[in-house]
């Protein structure tokens, strides 16, 4: 079983909870990973998200999160090349996604997912990509 935060409507983060999936099913499209999180970032856009202060916050429930880090435990058949790296399982990665990101399993687009630089942890990986751009 997987686990999530989600915000059944944006207001106060007093309403995030947490929800337990089942994972065994989950699939990834032609372009996508499969991204066993192990880290997220928080930042003042996830914030504003969960209270409604964000103009990209979803109408309706939605799980926050903007960045992450992980694991690959999927890789979709269509996905090629991203710059001068090939995304596999097993391989360590950080990325950005359109919120989701407080879950422990993400289906991501492999164009916002990047291989964690040598010598960062999971952690480095998660705090950097938003506050870098």
């Amino acid at each position: 079983l997987g686990e999530r935060w989600v915000m059944p409507k944006a207001g106060s983060l007093a309403g995030l909870v947490k929800e337990t999936f089942e994972t065994g099913a989950l699939e990834v499209g032609e372009n996508m990973l499969l991204i066993q999180v192990h880290c997220i970032g928080l930042n003042f856009a996830d914030i504003f998200a969960c209270q409604g202060l964000y103009s990209a916050t979803p109408s309706g429930g939605f799980v926050p999160g903007l960045e992450f880090s992980g694991t690959v435990l999927k890789v979709g058949a269509g996905v090629q090349k991203i710059d001068a790296w090939v995304p596999t399982v097993g391989a360590k990665v950080m990325g950005v996604t359109r919120f989701g990101g407080y879950t422990t399993h993400l289906q991501c687009e492999a164009t916002y997912v990047r291989p964690l630089p040598d010598g960062w942890g999971y952690e480095e990986g998660a705090a950097f990509l938003c506050t870098a751009l």
